[in-house]
């Protein structure tokens, strides 16, 4: 097809396994991209040959040299992702874009290159998200928010209207931003938290209680 641009995934593990699928549907549902494999510097395994039928190509440099092609980072580690897209962007290569056909992006709302907007993720009106961030399924972007550049927010993540979350931020399953507050660079709010009030650089926000497994009696 005129005018088809070919995709490559960078990394090999458990995310790589679902961009491929996003790449699949986004295809399927006409956009106009073709995924040429996978490829990984640090494939844990060098024996998988194939990831969910996409081929693994080897490292970086066996098709680095390929015109045409556009590289997506699969990876739900903020430092990796900055990591490899600065090394994309250090050899003149590429990024794709990725935002699935079944999440909704608001008019108006900017997404950054390199970005993964995974099935079901909402990003809301005035909202403006940076460059190189994972979006996962059912995460809510809230009007007027800001996202900064290579963050990822877990499946359920809430960030609300007005809030912030600084350079590689993390959001853990199900965590919540309060409306219109701001979180510094590099932090995290850990899975079932929220963030209620302004926080520093490098800080967690856990609300994690003890956890406890208990036998059932009830059960012989």
């Amino acid at each position: 097809m005129s005018g088809t641009r070919t995709v490559v995934v960078v990394g090999s593990g458990g995310a790589a396994a679902e961009v491929v699928q996003y790449l699949r549907d986004c295809a399927e549902a006409g956009q106009p991209l073709s995924l040429l494999g996978v490829v990984d510097d640090h494939a844990p395994d060098p024996t998988v040959t194939h990831v969910c039928g996409a081929p693994m190509l080897g490292g970086l440099d066996a098709v680095a040299g390929q015109r045409g092609l556009h590289f997506i980072v699969a990876s739900g580690k903020p430092r990796f992702r900055r990591e490899s897209i600065e090394l994309l962007r250090a050899r003149g290569l590429c990024q794709h874009t990725l935002v699935h056909p079944r999440a909704h992006v608001a008019r108006g709302a900017l997404i950054g290159e390199g970005c993964i907007v995974a099935p079901m993720a909402v990003v809301n009106a005035r909202a403006t998200v940076g460059v190189g961030c994972w979006l996962n399924v059912f995460c809510s972007v809230g009007h007027d928010t800001r996202v900064g550049d290579y963050c990822v927010l877990s499946p359920y993540a809430a960030l609300n209207g007005g809030a912030s979350l600084g350079d590689q931020g993390f959001l853990g399953t199900r965590a919540t931003v309060f409306p219109r507050v701001v979180l510094g660079a590099k932090c995290t709010v850990d899975s079932h938290s929220c963030a209620k009030s302004d926080v520093p650089d490098r800080t967690i926000v856990s609300l994690r209680a003890d956890y406890r497994t208990l036998r059932n009696r009830l059960e012989s």
